[in-house]
């Protein structure tokens, strides 16, 4: 069974399960990294995707292109110059991830489960309408 962990987010609970056979690195970074509390923000370019600034910082890219609701992206920002230089990104609806630079480089490492993925839209369109609210990233033990 994968490793999941939970995205809590005022009286919302989303159960995550880490893709380490398609990212490895990026998973054993980002459970190393948890648990965390950020800010979730809109995007500006990549469409229903909302993110949170994170420490983590790799220097490889396990790149992935598609991305469906519901899956959870690490943006090392290799090809642009943002002024926050590492995200996670939590994509609840259509989306093309992109920057101001054009197509971005991102790994997908993690998928909300598939029951949870009209709360999560839910939750994403609230953000982009309302503004940023506190998340907290935290381990699931067995």
């Amino acid at each position: 069974m994968a490793r999941q962990f939970k995205i809590e987010v005022e009286d919302h609970v989303f159960v995550a399960d880490l893709l380490e056979d398609k990212a490895p690195q990026t998973c054993e970074a980002f459970w190393n990294a948890l648990p965390f509390e950020q800010e979730m923000i809109q995007v500006k370019w990549s469409g229903h995707v909302s993110y949170a600034l994170t420490d983590i910082e790799l220097e490889v890219a396990e790149c992935s292109r598609g991305v469906c609701p519901g899956d959870i992206l690490y943006n090392p920002h290799v090809h642009d110059a943002a002024e926050h230089p590492h995200e996670v990104s939590v994509v609840y609806g259509p989306a093309a991830m992109a920057s101001v630079a054009g197509f971005a480089i991102m790994n997908l490492f993690a998928r909300v489960h598939s029951n949870q993925i009209d709360e999560l839209y839910d939750l994403g369109i609230e953000i982009s309408r309302k503004g940023l609210k506190m998340a907290k990233f935290s381990r699931i033990e067995d």
